[in-house]
């Protein structure tokens, strides 16, 4: 859990400010859309901890290859952006 790799203060913080996922997320089919055809960059970024899903054929990888694109590994785990913001940063900057 991102959670318990985080900093208490930081983990607290973001925890008091989330909300709760809407269930359609899981219900209803999402066009599927040409990355190329969006006019930007589109790339990736995979923490390297992160076992929301586990790895092999269900895990995050068959995302990046749906959209056709390479990923890129970043440091951190499901929630990087809370427990390795730099890292994360970097990887947004390289893809």
């Amino acid at each position: 859990m991102w959670r318990a790799r985080a900093v208490w203060c930081r983990a607290s913080l973001t925890h008091s400010l989330m909300v709760p996922h809407p269930y359609q997320y899981f219900l209803e089919t999402v066009e599927p859309i040409d990355p190329a055809t969006l006019g930007v960059p589109v790339s990736y970024v995979l923490g390297t901890e992160d076992v929301a899903l586990p790895p092999g054929e269900y895990g995050w990888d068959r995302f990046a290859d749906r959209l056709g694109v390479t990923a890129q590994s970043a440091p951190g785990s499901h929630e990087a952006c809370f427990t390795q913001p730099a890292g994360q940063a970097e990887a947004l900057l390289k893809a």
